[in-house]
């Protein structure tokens, strides 16, 4: 029985270490700096190990660490987000307005006539009569 479970052991020490250039790859990608990415691939296979008991022999051994290591670059971006405390932000922070937004529509389309907000007026637009879309409208 031990030496099954020594197999296991050394199967899974096999993959991990197979792993870490693929694993290398992707961690630099996410964090586009060699120091950060080599910080999150041994905190990956830290995270593997400790979760091995976890693992199903036969199932996906790159998918579960890559998705190990994803998992953990989120985690470490979360933690490092500025957070600060509600009662110290200023008033301004809360009524910002989106520079992409122009206060005169809302106000411009107050004044629009009614009738140009009909169906048929904006079909006639498309090509159709304003008559004819109204009679396939009541058939």
């Amino acid at each position: 029985m031990r030496q099954q479970g020594g197999a296991l052991n050394d199967l899974f020490s096999e993959q991990v270490i197979a792993m870490l250039p693929k694993l290398r790859i992707q961690a630099l990608a996410l964090t586009r700096n060699k120091s950060a990415a080599e910080d999150l691939v041994q905190d990956t296979v830290c995270n593997a190990l400790r979760a091995r008991a976890s693992f199903i022999p036969g199932t996906n051994f790159p998918a579960w660490m890559h998705r190990i290591l994803r998992n953990r670059f989120i985690s470490d971006l979360r933690k490092r987000r500025d957070t600060s405390d509600i009662a110290n932000l200023p008033e301004a922070a809360f009524a910002t307005e989106a520079a992409h937004e122009d206060p005169s529509v809302p106000m411009t389309m107050r004044h629009w006539p009614h009738a140009s907000l009909d169906l048929g007026a904006g079909e006639q637009h498309r090509g159709y009569a304003q008559q004819s879309f109204a009679a396939e409208r009541r058939s």
